[in-house]
């Protein structure tokens, strides 16, 4: 079970929205966790920009059956649906579902289903794009593209190419810039190491840009953001040295990043405090530390471990942190979300430590700019 334990503190503007067990959760500082949905099979939720809603690719039934009947499915992603819900009211929507004659693991029956990607919301919020492909096929993904204004998806791209090693859904952004995907190709030199490249697609998914990202067996991709410095988009690009570049999505120019990227909410870029994600002091990992609006360190770094998806927010209203940190002496994660003000602890929000991940504010990445 999920309990939230600790101090209390006010959460003023929106709740904190936990992926846990497959659910999703809100915690608004006034007691307890209290479920929002009760699937049991929801993976990869994105929160609009206005903060209202979730979207998140969940396993279709079909899947479900389909693991309880086989005790377990090896292989790859498997059939998914989209759904859409409401923060405020609770409603959950499925605007992609598998096709009607839908079939997954059914001895006797041929399987024909749809595997998707997480979703990714446009900078107005009005549209949702994932990538997909079918089962059975040859891996080959498409982007889907959907309008809420008009309650409709429709692909703007359908022959991007199969992903390298077991099938998977290509990784999609959306910027300014328009749809961003990163390709992860073998390569034909060197089987040892993969080729990252990112394709650059505009909205009604016409060709921008193929930018190839320079790597090799000690220096390779391990996260992209899409980012901002000095009023301009970039695909940031960390690889596991902890190092950054910076790539024009239209150019493909790169440059090594002038700056550490920082979490801030764009909705009050001048007004929000901040926080970067640092190497830490002995290498191979990473550091949380909090900034103030101005860009100065509050309070000292905390360990991030390897990985920070998931485990990083910022309150709607500027003014708080949420993170999730790694105890290096024991080898894991907190199974808690700790909420930080001022470089102090004022909340912990207790969960089924199995995986889990959290959103709150709408949050960008940026490169603060130096006078």
């Amino acid at each position: 079970m999920l309990a939230a334990g600790g101090a209390r503190a006010q959460v003023d503007t929106a709740p904190i929205i936990v992926l846990n067990e497959g659910d999703l959760w809100k915690w608004d500082g006034s007691g307890g966790l209290q479920q929002m949905t009760f699937w049991g099979y929801n993976q990869h939720p994105a929160m609009s920009p206005d903060g209202n809603q979730v979207a998140y690719m969940a396993w279709s039934p079909i899947t479900v059956d389909a693991v309880q009947r086989e005790g377990g499915i090896a292989g790859g992603e498997v059939p998914g649906d989209i759904k859409v819900l409401d923060v405020a009211t609770q409603q959950e929507v499925v605007i992609a579902a598998q096709p009607p004659d839908a079939s997954f693991f059914t001895r006797g029956v041929a399987d024909k289903a749809v595997i998707r990607s997480k979703p990714a919301w446009s900078p107005d919020g009005l549209q949702l794009a994932w990538t997909e492909y079918d089962v059975p096929g040859d891996g080959m993904n498409r982007v889907m593209v959907y309008d809420f204004t008009r309650a409709a998806a429709q692909s703007v791209m359908n022959d991007l190419p199969p992903q390298a090693g077991v099938p998977v859904p290509i990784d999609i952004a959306w910027g300014q810039s328009g749809l961003i995907l990163r390709s992860t190709m073998m390569s034909a030199a060197n089987p040892a190491i993969f080729e990252d490249s990112f394709l650059v697609f505009s909205t009604e998914g016409a060709p921008q840009s193929t930018i190839p990202v320079p790597q090799n067996e000690n220096r390779f991709l391990t996260h992209f953001v899409l980012l901002t410095y000095d009023d301009k988009e970039y695909i940031g690009v960390q690889y596991n040295t902890e190092e950054w570049d910076l790539f024009d999505p239209l150019t493909g120019e790169s440059q090594p990043a002038p700056g550490v990227p920082e979490l801030y909410l764009p909705t009050l870029p001048d007004k929000t405090i901040t926080v970067s994600v640092i190497p830490d002091a002995e290498g191979g990992g990473a550091e949380y530390q909090l900034l103030d609006v101005d860009g100065n360190p509050v309070g000292t770094p905390v360990d991030a471990g390897m990985s920070y998806e998931g485990h990083l927010g910022l309150a709607p209203d500027g003014r708080g942190v949420a993170f999730v940190s790694y105890n290096k002496q024991d080898s894991r994660y907190d199974s808690a979300v700790t909420i930080w003000n001022n470089g102090e602890v004022s909340a912990r929000v207790e969960v089924n430590p199995l995986g889990f991940s959290f959103l709150w504010g709408p949050v960008a990445w940026r490169i603060r700019h130096k006078a």
